[in-house]
């Protein structure tokens, strides 16, 4: 065993408590800790982690992070006073601290069945879409990168016009769905599930397979409460938007029909009624979930959920569209001030004859786009940045079952905070806890906060040209997080939960200042970042048959989960295009 072996061996020896360590081979567990590092596709961040092992493995590094004598080296019980130290020392020894507990946490109960409590069991996977890809074509009328929310509806909409359609997806066409955890994250969202800011304070969870988000998103619909403003101050006809909502929401059968709600749901809808705070059952597109539901963020194993590859992408390709996986774009193809096409990063490229339609999402848009060229790209980016609450309840049911999302709190949504909850994996929720503790006790149930914060987040290229992510919550978007903890907290109260706790670090159960990395922040929405980009009608400024068309478009945070105005948006951008083609 190498130094870098015996490393990871003894993070994970003192991350664990002494209980579950003694269930699990330590050395087995370091191996797929390494497996896990290396499979990173972010280049930057598996660099810095390997980094960091190595320098915690000599007596010089440890001497760096203000600790003695290689990490290996130390009794067990000082290397749990180092980590402790670090999780509430200077930033870079907080952010050393947090990566090794997430890969430690994660590895162990994401993969080690011993590990998982009560409640969770993961289905058998079922076959992967039934939808046919294609060789990469010379050219094509129209290309759209990227096949979610956006690049879907608009590769359909291009499609049905009689325009000849090119998709092109970074990622897999995956032959399974309802996969387990580690293999689910891995395959199915963008940087393997590994995705961060660049300091590792805000984790990022973006759909990264064929469907994009919607393939992996837990099938909430709202409609945009952000309409007037955006109409107002961006030029965005309301109008016309919602009556693209209205072709979209009977597309994908969104409907209120009624799922058994499980512990988490069961407690936020609970602790709402017993304060009279306002509380509702959440539009969904799943059809005939028979509240069998488990495995929502790794795919729909039993086709109730009604996702690109089952609705806008089927019509695409039933008009005629090619979709082509396993297909990243490297950058846009000009000739002078008109986009004529798209390269591979294997070189390949396909040339489009009437433009290019960028659908990427809010992370990579502005990342093809800057490698394109093209500037003034990136900035205003807005993460819905989200963080949780968890407690212990002694209802019969669990939080490990059923629909995800299926009630949700909006007494503050004009304050900018919703209240949902989320759902619950082993590995990702022992790897967001505080720690040290139990982080998977009997009887938990989560809630979680989604604010609507001010576009301070921004995205540029690392030296490889990949996305580099730099966010800090301003003033009021780290109000609105401390009030939404505040008011979860009184949730769990009034629902009966007891042992409540928020996701600071070290664990409390009171909200406490918004440092980075030392509380757990999250993303699952993310947008806005070529909003300053782009006119109304997604037409990129000062280039001719380029367009965009996904939630980087946002002129504002939404407030509320974006699919239905992704899809809105990139409905009203097509439509455009046919007319003026």
């Amino acid at each position: 065993m190498n130094a870098i072996e015996q490393t990871l061996r003894a993070v994970a020896e003192a991350v664990l408590s002494d209980r579950d360590a003694a269930k699990v081979d330590l050395d087995a567990l370091a191996d797929r800790m390494a497996q896990i590092a290396d499979a990173n596709p972010n280049i930057g961040p598996r660099t810095r982690l390997k980094r960091l092992l190595k320098l915690i493995s000599s007596r010089l590094g440890m001497a760096l992070l203000g600790a003695y004598g290689p990490f290996a080296s130390q009794p067990l019980s000082a290397r749990r006073q180092t980590l402790m130290r670090w999780s509430t020392g200077r930033p870079l020894q907080r952010t050393a601290f947090q990566a090794l507990k997430r890969l430690a946490l994660f590895a162990a109960y994401g993969c080690e069945p011993s590990l998982w409590p009560i409640g969770y069991e993961p289905l058998e996977p079922s076959a992967g879409f039934d939808l046919e890809t294609s060789d990469l074509p010379s050219e094509a009328d129209f290309i759209v990168v990227g096949s979610g929310a956006g690049g879907s509806v608009a590769a359909a909409a291009l499609a049905q016009a009689g325009f000849d359609v090119c998709v092109l997806e970074s990622g897999i066409n995956p032959r399974q769905l309802g996969l387990n955890e580690a293999d689910g994250f891995h395959q199915l969202f963008l940087g393997g599930g590994a995705l961060t800011t660049r300091d590792l304070s805000v984790s990022i969870l973006a759909g990264g397979a064929l469907g994009g988000g919607t393939t992996v998103n837990w099938l909430t619909c709202y409609r945009p409460p952000t309409l007037d403003q955006w109409e107002r101050d961006s030029g965005l006809p309301k109008r016309k938007i919602e009556e693209q909502i209205e072709r979209i929401e009977s597309r994908l059968e969104v409907n209120d029909n009624p799922v058994e709600l499980n512990l988490s749901n069961l407690a936020l809808q609970r602790g709402c009624q017993n304060l009279g705070w306002s509380v509702h059952r959440l539009r969904r597109n799943g059809t005939n979930c028979a509240d069998r539901c488990a495995p929502c963020t790794f795919g729909c194993p039993y086709g109730a959920k009604q996702s690109a590859p089952l609705t806008y992408l089927k019509d695409a390709c039933a008009h005629g569209a090619k979709i082509v996986c396993d297909a990243p774009a490297k950058r846009i193809l000009f000739n002078r001030d008109r986009a004529t096409g798209v390269e591979l990063s294997n070189g390949e490229q396909v040339m489009a004859r009437r433009g290019v339609v960028i659908a990427c999402g809010a992370i990579e848009s502005p990342a093809l786009l800057l490698r394109s060229g093209l500037r003034g790209i990136g900035a205003n980016l807005s993460l819905h940045v989200t963080t949780a609450t968890f407690a212990q309840y002694d209802d019969p049911v669990s939080a490990f079952w059923g629909a995800p999302q299926a009630v949700a709190c909006d007494q503050f949504l004009d304050e900018g905070i919703l209240i949902e909850t989320p759902a619950l994996y082993p590995g990702f929720a022992a790897a967001a806890f505080p720690w040290p503790g139990d982080p998977l006790e009997p009887g938990l149930a989560v809630f979680l906060s989604i604010i609507a914060d001010a576009g301070e987040g921004r995205i540029t290229l690392d030296r490889h040209g990949q996305a580099v992510i730099d966010y800090r919550p301003g003033t009021r978007t780290s109000e609105r997080l401390l009030k939404g903890i505040e008011e979860m907290i009184r949730l769990h109260e009034a629902a009966g939960g007891r042992n409540i706790r928020t996701l600071h670090q070290p664990p409390t159960d009171r909200p406490g200042k918004i440092v980075p990395n030392r509380i757990g922040l999250f993303s699952a929405h993310q947008m806005g970042s070529c909003s300053r980009a782009v006119d109304a009608l997604g037409r990129a400024k000062g280039k001719d048959g380029l367009f965009i068309a996904d939630a980087s478009l946002f002129p504002t945070s939404l407030g509320v989960n974006p699919m239905i105005t992704v899809m809105a948006l990139a409905a009203y951008v097509a439509e455009d295009i046919v007319a003026s083609s």
